[in-house]
């Protein structure tokens, strides 16, 4: 492959092993896109930066990749990952001076910086009194069968009250988009139990929770639209700074800064004939001047997905730019995969699989991940014609 990007993630499975998760998405000369699970390391000791490098320093041998193709490493935002002395990306980034390579991208999963960025706005002043409500509500079986009942008497077109899930932000904007939509009925079933909450007949209050109701709205928009296996960079950098528009108060807290850093190539990626040469990188200039001459390939672009655009392109007319779209292409811009893939083997090791080896887990995730079809016909005739 001629450039290729890795997403890693680490948890903790159901029996305290800690599971390192990396994802390749490596991209040839014809454009070609193979995403995959490179490998899945179970790791018993520490889980340190150093730890995290060794076992990601032995995929990239095991798969015979070159540290100078690497464009871009994408991770999630812990210490023992991010670290720029001690953490993987310090230990990258010292392995790169070594062997004189400058040219790598580090970013932080945008997926768990819209995370962050969500947990720093403070709406405890509304969210706590609708976690109390709530619990009131669910907290008891009795409780709960009246409320749906009312709900039903009513005719809601809602049967019930989510519980709040903290460690999931998409919770968050659910329940209270619910809560606001079902405040009647709510208000009605807790004067019914003489249990006053004076926030549900305050103005300031409800005023407070619709603004929040709208921005929670957004944000799991935002989120939704962050995810996906298919996304380029491009895709994510469009989605942020329209979000961003819309959410100008938010604008100091979402830092999404290694984007910001290489936006120009983000631009010429996107749309090479709209953008000022003047701004591309100086080997680029040339090939970018005949490019915006050629209508025929303006047409294609307008035509096509980016990708086969690009693929569409001759080597020898425009080879460093087809070379610069290989390593954009090629980057992750989220660890949703590994996310994703945390997901699943919570099923493959659950309580009743915990004394799953290391080797089965792997084996079982790759093949469960995996977007390669084997070709059944040829493997048969091989072991037909084997001595």
């Amino acid at each position: 492959m001629l450039w290729y990007s890795l997403a890693l993630d680490e948890s903790v499975d159901i029996s305290g092993t800690s599971q390192l998760l990396i994802f390749i998405r490596g991209v040839d000369e014809n454009i070609s896109i193979t995403e995959e699970l490179a490998s899945v390391c179970s790791i018993h000791g520490t889980t340190t930066g150093k730890d995290i490098f060794d076992e990601l320093e032995q995929t990239i041998s095991d798969y015979n990749l070159e540290w100078e193709k690497l464009s871009c490493v994408t991770i999630d935002g812990a210490k023992n990952m991010a670290g720029s002395k001690k953490g993987l990306v310090g230990q990258i980034t010292n392995k790169l001076e070594e062997l004189h390579i400058s040219n790598t991208l580090f970013i932080h999963c945008i997926l768990h910086q819209h995370a962050l960025c969500a947990k720093a706005l403070n709406i405890s002043c509304v969210l706590n009194p609708v976690i109390r409500i709530i619990n009131f509500v669910r907290g008891s079986s009795l409780n709960h069968r009246q409320f749906k009942v009312l709900l039903d008497d009513f005719g809601s077109e809602y049967f019930d009250l989510p519980y709040y899930t903290a460690v999931r932000w998409l919770s968050c904007g659910n329940v209270l988009n619910r809560f606001y939509k079902l405040r009647s009925e709510i208000d009605i079933f807790l004067t019914s139990k003489n249990n006053y909450y004076p926030e549900l007949s305050d103005l300031a209050w409800l005023s407070k929770l619709s603004f929040l109701v709208d921005v929670t709205t957004h944000m799991n928009e935002l989120n939704l639209k962050l995810q996906g296996k298919e996304n380029l960079i491009c895709d994510f950098y469009r989605i942020i700074k329209a979000f961003r528009q819309k959410l100008m108060l938010f604008e100091s807290q979402l830092g999404f800064s290694e984007l910001d850093k290489i936006e120009s190539d983000i631009i010429l990626f996107e749309n090479p004939f709209s953008c000022n040469v003047e701004n591309v990188q100086h080997e680029l200039q040339l090939e970018v001047i005949d490019l915006q001459s050629n209508e025929q390939l303006k047409d294609c672009h307008r035509r096509t997905k980016l990708a086969e655009f690009y693929e569409y392109l001759k080597d020898d007319e425009f080879p460093r730019l087809k070379n610069f779209a290989i390593k954009m292409i090629s980057i992750f811009g989220t660890t949703y995969q590994c996310e994703q893939t945390f997901s699943r083997m919570k099923y493959v090791k659950s309580a009743h699989r915990a004394r799953l080896t290391d080797g089965h887990l792997k084996s079982i995730l790759m093949i469960g991940c995996s977007n390669l079809k084997p070709n059944i016909d040829e493997l048969i005739q091989k072991k037909i014609t084997v001595p």
